[in-house]
């Protein structure tokens, strides 16, 4: 049997993180985080109140400014080429590396 998290001894903030994470299999927060592309990802920006959809190609490198959230969509936002992007997580895990220097 795996341990068992008390949530009552976290503080208020780390127990609501941590509530989530365990409710909703959330992924690890990646926020502040750049990761290079393997392959080219589909991407989601909202201009004038509409959303479009482009390709993020390989070889591009994005900075993670929100994310993932738990919810079954799990949607990261993304900066790329000066503009605010929504990925999917798993693209995410899936054709990116992350750059660790």
């Amino acid at each position: 049997m795996g341990s068992v998290l008390d949530f009552r001894t976290l503080p208020a903030g780390v127990a609501i993180q941590a509530a989530c994470a365990f409710r909703y299999n959330a992924k690890p927060m990646w926020t502040g985080k750049r990761f290079i592309l393997r392959n080219k990802i589909l991407a989601i920006r909202v201009v004038d109140k509409t959303r479009q959809a482009e390709y993020i190609p390989e070889g591009e490198v994005l900075e993670v400014i929100g994310g993932p959230r738990p919810n079954a969509i799990h949607l990261v936002d993304v900066h790329w080429n000066a503009c605010e992007y929504k990925v999917f997580a798993s693209d995410v895990e899936e054709a990116a590396e992350e750059i660790t220097n």
